[in-house]
């Protein structure tokens, strides 16, 4: 079981942030990874928070870990990318979490649900001072990192010209999925899939690295 326990009182972190499983079902469930989504947050604010899972709780070197809000803006126009995670055996999975990021702008996550099936609005992203970002919504790459728990990960690498939906995306492989096409026939290229064309968490911003399958560290992402 997971939850973080936050504050805009480091000293009084009374406030609790249940996984979305749990606020649903209206019990903790037991997951290798957790998703918490805290709302009705104060803009430019800095809230501090812990780790709880089982009866241990976990902090920063005995403080709590700490993260400020972002300034109210506006989002753009809706762009909507989506997709399905599968595990190896091809059937979809529920509960991994997807890591979606374009070059200068935040990290979009999302919980799969039933049939692996996922989808954030890319329209959402902003940049370092808060902005809405500006890319190319016909040739811009985008990175996504799944995170799988005790299942392992996944990467890929796709364009915003395919990813609605992103071609399925099957746990511990890296693959390329931008040269889906040949330009020149229109059918789909023979190298298409290609673990060995990225490495593990490039292009990730060192996500691949900080991200690991443990039930407590999952609770930060």
């Amino acid at each position: 079981t997971g939850l973080l326990r936050y504050s805009d009182n480091p000293s009084n972190l009374s406030l609790p942030g249940a996984d979305t499983r749990d606020q649903m079902s209206g019990t903790a469930g037991v997951f290798t990874t957790h998703y918490v989504v805290l709302t009705n947050l104060k803009a430019s604010t800095t809230y501090y928070f812990e780790i709880v899972t089982g009866s241990a709780s976990y902090s920063d070197n005995n403080k709590p870990y700490q993260v400020r809000t972002g300034v109210i803006t506006n989002s753009g126009a809706e762009d909507i990318i989506s997709g399905k995670v599968l595990s190896v055996d091809g059937q979809g999975l529920e509960g991994a979490v997807v890591y979606v990021e374009i070059d200068g702008g935040e990290t979009l996550s999302a919980l799969t649900k039933n049939g692996g099936m996922w989808q954030l609005n890319l329209g959402e992203v902003k940049d370092s001072k808060g902005q809405v970002l500006a890319y190319d919504r016909q040739n811009q790459q985008v990175s996504l990192f799944v995170q799988g728990g005790v299942l392992g990960t996944a990467t890929a690498l796709t364009n915003t010209a395919s990813d609605s939906p992103v071609m399925d995306i099957v746990m511990g492989t890296n693959v390329n999925l931008v040269a889906t096409t040949d330009l020149t026939s229109g059918e789909p290229a023979s190298n298409a899939v290609t673990p060995e064309e990225i490495s593990s968490g490039a292009g990730f911003g060192g996500l691949a690295d900080g991200v690991v399958a443990t039930e407590t560290e999952e609770l930060l992402n």
